[in-house]
C-alpha cells in the first residue's frame, strides 16, 4: 500500500475531525461539545486539531459550508435527472427535501450558528460571509430550476431562495413537535405555487401585449 503524501494526510486528518465534530454537535450541541472532545472522537490529540482549525467556530463553518455544497450538487442532480420533465423535476426536488429532513442536524447546526453569531460580534462577519455564500448558491438553484420549467419568476430568484431558507431552517427547528417529513410537502407546495403563480402573471402580461383576454378557467379548453 502506497505511503500517503503530507498532503493527502492532512486531509484525511480534516476529514476524520469534521466526521467527529459533526458526531459531536449533534449529540452535545455547539455550545457544550469540546475541542477535546472532538479531537478524542478523531483520533488524535488536541495539537492535530489545531493545526488543521484554529478555532473550534472555524470547525463548525466548514460543517455547515460542507453541508451546503453536498445539498447544492444534490439538487443539481435531481433537476438534471429529471431531463426536462416539469412533474418529475418537482417530484425529484420534493423527494431530496424528504431525505434531508429525516436527519435535521445541518439545521440545527446552523441555527446553533445563527445565535452564537448574534451573541459574538467577532464571529458574526465570519458567519456573515458564509450566508451570503449559500444564499448566492440556493439562488443560482433556484433560478435553474425556474428556467428548466420555463417559468419567468413572479420574484426575483434571491427572494425565493430566502423564503426556501426560511422554510428549511423553521422545518427543522419544529421537528420535535411536528411531522418530520412536512417539510417536502410544504416546500412542494410554495414552489407549486411560486410557479402556478409566474406562469398566471405571464399569460396576463402576453394577453394585455396582444390586446387579447386571457380566457377564464371554464373557457379554457379541456
Amino acid at each position: 500500500m502506497a505511503r500517503l503524501t503530507r498532503a493527502e494526510s492532512q486531509a484525511r486528518t480534516r476529514e476524520r475531525l469534521i466526521a467527529s465534530g459533526r458526531i459531536a454537535f449533534a449529540r452535545t450541541g455547539y455550545v457544550s461539545a469540546s475541542i477535546e472532545e472532538i479531537a478524542e472522537g478523531a483520533g488524535f490529540s488536541k495539537g492535530a486539531f489545531y493545526s488543521n482549525f484554529a478555532t473550534k467556530e472555524a470547525l463548525a463553518l466548514e460543517i455547515a459550508r460542507f453541508d451546503t455544497d453536498e445539498v447544492v450538487q444534490a439538487t443539481v442532480t435531481a433537476i438534471d435527472h429529471a431531463k426536462g420533465n416539469p412533474d418529475r423535476m418537482m417530484a425529484n426536488v420534493a423527494a431530496l427535501a424528504r431525505s434531508l429532513s429525516e436527519n435535521p442536524d445541518r439545521y440545527i447546526l446552523r441555527a446553533e450558528l445563527m445565535l452564537h453569531a448574534a451573541r459574538s460580534p467577532g464571529f458574526a462577519a465570519a458567519y456573515q460571509e458564509q450566508y451570503i455564500r449559500q444564499h448566492q448558491q440556493i439562488t443560482e438553484l433556484i433560478a435553474t430550476l425556474l428556467y428548466q420549467l420555463n417559468v419567468p419568476p413572479l420574484s426575483a430568484p434571491s427572494v425565493l431562495a430566502s423564503a426556501v431558507m426560511a422554510l428549511a431552517q423553521g422545518h427543522a427547528l419544529l421537528r420535535p413537535v411536528g411531522d418530520p417529513s412536512s417539510f417536502a410537502e410544504t416546500l412542494r407546495t410554495f414552489l407549486d405555487t411560486a410557479v402556478h403563480r409566474a406562469r398566471l402573471a405571464a399569460e396576463v402580461d402576453k394577453s394585455l401585449s396582444t390586446g387579447q383576454p386571457r380566457a377564464s378557467s371554464s373557457e379554457q379548453p379541456a
